[in-house]
C-alpha cells in the first residue's frame, strides 16, 4: 500500500487553522505542538501535515493505527501488531503526506531561482558540474535535490552518503533496491518518493488523493 495525500495552505487563514486544530485536537497525540512555531505559515504547514497524516488514515480504515515518533524524530503509524511507514514535506504552500507498508520518503522544492554559485557550494563538484551542463539547470537542481531528500528520508542514512549515490531511477544502497518517482503537482513545485523495495521490479501503484481540510 502507498496512499499520498497533498493539500495547500495557500487560501487557509490562522483564524481556520485554530478552528481545525479545535476540531482534531481531542483525536490526535500531541497536536498541541503545532503551535510552537514562531511564524504562522509554520504553524499552518504543521497543522495540515498532521491532519494529512489522520485524513489518510481514515481513508483506509486505519482506525487502529497513531502518529507517533521514533527517537530520531521521525515519525511513522503505531498499530496493535504492526507499524506502517510516514513521511511529510513541505514547501511554500503545499505540504504532501506519503504512507505505506514499505519504508518511504517524500520530498517537495518550490523552485525557486537558484545560483550557480550557490548549486556549486551545496554539491560535489562531479554533480553540480553535470547539472550547470542542463539547459534548465534550475529545475535540474531541484530534481536532483528532491530525489536526494527523499532517499535520505527513506534510507536514514549519512546525508553525505546519500549525495554520493547515482541518479538514476533504481538505487541499490547496503543490498537493498529503492524506487524513485517523480509526483507532479504544480509546475512551481518538484516532488519524489523513495521507497524501498524487494527487487528491481515495478513499483506498485499509489493512490494519489487531494485532501479538503474542511
Amino acid at each position: 500500500m502507498i496512499g499520498i495525500g497533498f493539500s495547500s495552505i495557500r487560501e487557509l487563514g490562522y483564524s481556520e487553522v485554530v478552528s481545525i486544530y479545535e476540531s482534531y485536537k481531542t483525536r490526535m497525540p500531541n497536536f498541541e505542538s503545532v503551535f510552537n512555531y514562531r511564524n504562522n505559515k509554520d504553524t499552518k504547514r504543521s497543522v495540515v501535515g498532521k491532519i494529512l497524516c489522520f485524513k489518510l488514515m481514515e481513508h483506509y480504515g486505519l482506525a487502529g493505527f497513531s502518529m507517533a515518533y521514533e527517537t530520531t524524530g521521525k515519525p511513522f503509524l503505531k498499530g496493535n501488531t504492526t507499524n506502517l511507514y510516514l513521511s511529510i514535506s513541505h514547501s511554500d504552500e503545499l505540504v504532501v503526506v506519503a504512507i505505506s507498508s514499505h519504508e518511504i520518503g517524500i520530498d517537495i522544492e518550490c523552485m525557486r531561482h537558484i545560483s550557480e554559485e550557490a548549486i556549486e557550494g551545496i554539491l560535489s563538484f562531479e554533480i553540480a558540474n553535470a547539472i550547470l551542463t542542463e539547459s534548465d539547470w534550475n529545475t535540474a537542481f531541484y530534481e536532483h535535490w528532491t530525489k536526494t531528500e527523499a532517499l535520505f528520508k527513506c534510507i536514514g542514512s549519512d546525508f553525505h552518503v546519500i549525495r554520493k549515490l547515482e541518479d538514476a531511477e533504481y538505487i541499490r544502497y547496503e543490498a537493498s533496491f529503492y524506487w524513485l518517482e517523480e509526483i507532479y503537482f504544480e509546475e512551481a513545485y518538484k516532488c519524489y518518493i523513495a521507497i524501498k523495495v524487494a527487487g528491481l521490479t515495478e513499483m506498485q501503484a499509489f493512490n494519489l488523493l487531494k485532501i479538503q481540510l474542511h
